[in-house]
This record gives C-alpha cells, sequence and structure tokens, in this order.
C-alpha cells in the first residue's frame, strides 16, 4: 500500500473504532449481561461491578466538593508489572494533588492496587481504583452500565489543567481513544514495536507523547511511523525514552538484606550462606517454570547434582499447590531421592528463632524450592549466575531485576517479546545469554562468590538519572 492509500486507510479504521465505541459496544453489553450465567462472562462482570460498590459512590461524593485537587493524570495499567512501571506516575500525582485515579483491566492487578490505594489513604491521599468495563461498557452511566467516557469527562470538567491519559505498553481500549475528542493528551510509556502487531500504528499516530523503553525501541516506532505515515507526524509527537521501573528495582536491592530480615529472617541467612560457598556452584532459577526444567535438563545437570558441585535454588512463577505438585514430580522421576530436595514453606522463612546449624543441615540437599512470593528481585542480590523462566512459555520474565543486580544471565530462546532483553543486549551483551541445556549454563558458571562492583553501580546510577530526567520532562 502507498503511504497515502495507508493514511486515508488508518484514518477508515479509526473512524469505525469510534463509531462503535458510542454505538456497538452497548448492545455487546446487554448480551454479555443476559449471557451471565456463562462462567467466564459472570467472573469478569463481577470484577467490573466492583465499581458500582466501592469507586462510584466515593468518586461522586469527591465530585460534589470544591476543595479537593484532583490529578490531571490518569493512569492504566493491566499487570503487575505494568503497575510497578508506572509507580513514579502515581507517586508524582499524589504528592502534587489529592486524588488520582487508576485504571486498571486485569483482576490479576487489583490486590496489589489495592494495597496502594490503602498506602496512600494513611497519609490523607485518595488513590481511586477504576476497574475498566469491557463487558457492561455503555456511553454513559445508568444501571450496571458504565461509561468510561463519561467517567473521564466528569473529571476534565474539575481540573484547569489539560488532562492526559497515560497508557502502558499496548492495552489500546477504543474508549481510551476517543478521549482525544473531549481534548484529552493521549502518552504512551514502555513503548515497543512488535512486527506481529501492525494494527498498533493504527493507533499510536493518535498519541501526543510516546515514550519507548529504550533508544533502540524508540527508534523502531519513529522508522514504522514514518514509512506508514510520513515524516511530518512523526515530528508532531513528542517523543523520549525511560523505564521507571530501574530506579525502583535498585532501590529495592540497596535495601534487599533489611527487607529480608524483616520479612523472611530465615531465608536472609539461606541466601547469605549460600552467596559465601566456594566449593559448589550455585544457580538460581528465578521465576522458573516446570517447563524450563524438562527443556533444559540433560546428564550433566545430574551428574553435578549427585557429585554434588551443583545447588539449584529454584523460586517459582506460580508457588500454588497444583504447580508444587507438578514441580515435585518432575523431580522425582529424576531420581531426586539420590540427591534430595528441600522445599521451604512460608512458615519455616519467617520464623526468626530458625537456627543456622539446622538450616545448615537442610541446605545439603541439591535442589531448594522457595515457596514464598515477593523476593525474587532481593533474591538476585546473593547469586552471582541466573537463569530467569519463561523462555519456554510465551516469553522470558523481567531480566531487569538480575541485570541490576549484576547477574550473569541465562534465558532460554523466547525473548523477541522483552523489551528489557533488547536493552540488555544493546547496552552489556557479555551479561545475558540464550542456553539450550543445563551443559550450557554449567560451563558458564564459576565458583566466585557474589562480591559488590563499584563500576557497575555507578553505571546502574547514571542509568537511572538519564531516566528520571526524562520522565521529568514527560510531565512538562
Amino acid at each position: 500500500m502507498t503511504s497515502c492509500f495507508k493514511r486515508y486507510f488508518y484514518s477508515f479504521l479509526m473512524f469505525l473504532i469510534d463509531g462503535s465505541t458510542l454505538f456497538l459496544r452497548f448492545p455487546l453489553s446487554i448480551i454479555c449481561i443476559l449471557l451471565r450465567f456463562i462462567p467466564i462472562l459472570r467472573c469478569r462482570l463481577d470484577f467490573e461491578r466492583q465499581n458500582l460498590m466501592d469507586f462510584f459512590p466515593v468518586f461522586e461524593q469527591l465530585l460534589s466538593l470544591d476543595h479537593f485537587r484532583w490529578s490531571p493524570t490518569f493512569l492504566h495499567v493491566s499487570s503487575e508489572g505494568e503497575l510497578e512501571q508506572a509507580f513514579p506516575l502515581i507517586e508524582y500525582g499524589l504528592n502534587h494533588y489529592d486524588i488520582f485515579i487508576l485504571l486498571i483491566t486485569s483482576p490479576s492487578v487489583e490486590g496489589k492496587a489495592m494495597t496502594l490505594k490503602k498506602n496512600w489513604s494513611e497519609r490523607g491521599k485518595k488513590l481511586l481504583i477504576y476497574r475498566v468495563p469491557l463487558l457492561s461498557a455503555s456511553p454513559i452511566q445508568f444501571l450496571y452500565f458504565q461509561s468510561t467516557i463519561q467517567m473521564l469527562w466528569q473529571v476534565r470538567q474539575k481540573s484547569p489543567e489539560r488532562c492526559q491519559l497515560v497508557l502502558v505498553r499496548y492495552d489500546f481500549f477504543p474508549e481510551f481513544f476517543f478521549m482525544r475528542h473531549l481534548k484529552f493528551d493521549l502518552v504512551l510509556i514502555s513503548a515497543a514495536w512488535h512486527r506481529d502487531r501492525m494494527i498498533n500504528l493504527l493507533f499510536l499516530k493518535y498519541f501526543n507523547k510516546i515514550y519507548a523503553a529504550s533508544k533502540a525501541e524508540e527508534n523502531k516506532i519513529k522508522k514504522a511511523m514514518i514509512d506508514n505515515f510520513g515524516a511530518q507526524l512523526s515530528i508532531n509527537i513528542k517523543w523520549g525514552h525511560f523505564d521507571l521501573r530501574t530506579e525502583r528495582i535498585f532501590n529495592r536491592q540497596e535495601d534487599a538484606s533489611l527487607t529480608l530480615k524483616n520479612k523472611f529472617p530465615a531465608l536472609e541467612k539461606i541466601f547469605k550462606w549460600l552467596s559465601i560457598q566456594e566449593t559448589q556452584k550455585i544457580l538460581l532459577m528465578g521465576n522458573a517454570w516446570v517447563s524450563d526444567l524438562e527443556a533444559l535438563w540433560d546428564d550433566e545437570v545430574e551428574h553435578a547434582l549427585l557429585s554434588k558441585q551443583l545447588k539449584l535454588v529454584y523460586i517459582s512463577h506460580q508457588t500454588d499447590a497444583v504447580q508444587l505438585e507438578k514441580l515435585e514430580k518432575f523431580l522425582l522421576q529424576k531420581m531426586s531421592a539420590r540427591w534430595g530436595y528441600k522445599i521451604w514453606m512460608d512458615s519455616e522463612l519467617t520464623n526468626p528463632t530458625t537456627l543456622i546449624d539446622e538450616m545448615i543441615n537442610n541446605l545439603s540437599h541439591a535442589v531448594h524450592i522457595i515457596q514464598v512470593r515477593g523476593v525474587l528481585c532481593e533474591a538476585y542480590t546473593y547469586f552471582s549466575h541466573v537463569y530467569v523462566g519463561g523462555s519456554f512459555e510465551r516469553s522470558i520474565h523481567s531480566v531487569s531485576e538480575p541485570y541490576i543486580a549484576n547477574c550473569q544471565i541465562f534465558v532460554g530462546p523466547k525473548v523477541s517479546r522483552s523489551t528489557e532483553y533488547r536493552w540488555i543486549v544493546d547496552s552489556d551483551p557479555s551479561k545475558i545469554q540464550i542456553v539450550y541445556s543445563f551443559k550450557d549454563i554449567l560451563k558458564q558458571c564459576t565458583l566466585t562468590p557474589k562480591k559488590l562492583d563499584p563500576q557497575f553501580r555507578l553505571k546502574m546510577m547514571q542509568v537511572i538519572n538519564e531516566h528520571r530526567q526524562a520522565f521529568l520532562c514527560m510531565r512538562q
């Protein structure tokens, strides 16, 4: 297609999407509500209806009061990772205003969002959590039907400043783009270019500001925009790049020892003991799946475990009973009785009186499964060699955390969706390696305990400063 034809084609598509927002979503919502006996629809509708109980009563009460200052920035996230990425925006908003509205799409992020809401409430600030209605959407608010457009417009009327709706990554819903007709600026952060998502170009052209996950991603998106829409459109958009998680990860890891001592005192002792071992290779498998073990397993790792040349520390992506059962079944199939494994449960790791001698006796096992959540970011600071899981599922999990902790990182083959992987390859390629078996990992593992590297720490502080400056520019 020629550039001219593409422009008209995309404009026509956007016209259809705008029309569907006003005229098609409501009939579809009626159908979904009538079919709520279907479990998956009922679950989603129940999630959205929580707005009627804990969002709109407070929202309408606050709208009637004039002494509160509403943040002109609205933030949408759909995962815990996106919430972590955009947390500085919430922090900035509530440090300068009284009320901030966070829009969420997925129930998976609701728990962490509610914890944030409670924490800010204790500081006298109001973080309102709005669950974006996908199955009960309507152009106007009435009965069970909810209108994102109406809600945002009501706040727009209260704010003397120009409002902006900030989206993270690529969750583009029609209602969000309709807001450009109501004088909202659209801002995209942590943007990345994926060839398999060409449809995203349709939406990218309507953003006022685009902040990519890295300089390389920024250049890729710019090139795609110029190729499809011409140079003028790219000039009209404000560009930049930063990763807001970098500083948060760095700060968490600076306080890793203190955090673990407070939350999991026994676990801190275990990690510290493992980190000083010079007679065995230690490999941490973070955000791991059973599929990672199944794909990587070979005779060499079995020999290393049997001969006590290697210890595996396994922190699962999912800590539920079903996943643990699958993991134990796999280990038992691999003759684990000959080299042993130990499962560390929450109750053991939170006990401050656990004796170090007792732990060392348990640490004689070759595989250690840590069954707690929320410790992986801190755990990376104790280990030199790390395998990050997920490469034999959809894609690798976060590799920024082990990289900022100055680990040597191993990953499986599915890395194409990870902007963090591309960032490390572009800036420090020796730090990350794709592997297909434990044999590949064991070749690279050394007996050297983890040590602080002042030069690497200084490098990370420089990166953080660059990202902070870019973030401040976004606020202008």
